[in-house]
């Protein structure tokens, strides 16, 4: 993520849970990409794309599941008016697990 422009960005990162001590940002683009990812050296690692924060988090989850890290993803931030029952973006996984494992090659995290 290191060349995702600020300004292609609707707003600032948000910080909405802990992978271990560090802290989970989210980011969301203009054109309405969400992704969280953790702080590393020169940028950020990605952990979860998609086209909405609960398809982020859940691309999140299974990227940090598949890890040898002992470190749990606990979310910090909640927002229960936000809730999309999972069915109706279980389609649509594949293809943001597929994206988010592109960009962290790119980025050198996997």
């Amino acid at each position: 993520m290191e060349n995702v422009e600020t300004k292609l960005l609707e707003g600032p990162p948000v910080k909405v849970g802990k992978l271990g001590k560090k802290d989970v940002y989210q980011y969301k683009t203009k054109g309405g990409l969400y992704m969280v990812g953790v702080p590393k050296v020169g940028g950020m690692e990605m952990l979860g794309s998609g086209p909405h924060r609960a398809v982020a988090r859940i691309v999140a989850e299974k990227n940090v599941s598949k890890k040898d890290e002992s470190d749990d993803l606990v979310w910090t931030e909640l927002s229960k008016s936000d809730h999309v029952d999972p069915a109706n973006y279980e389609f649509i996984l594949p293809e943001y697990e597929e994206f988010t494992s592109r960009i962290r090659k790119l980025n050198g995290d996997e």
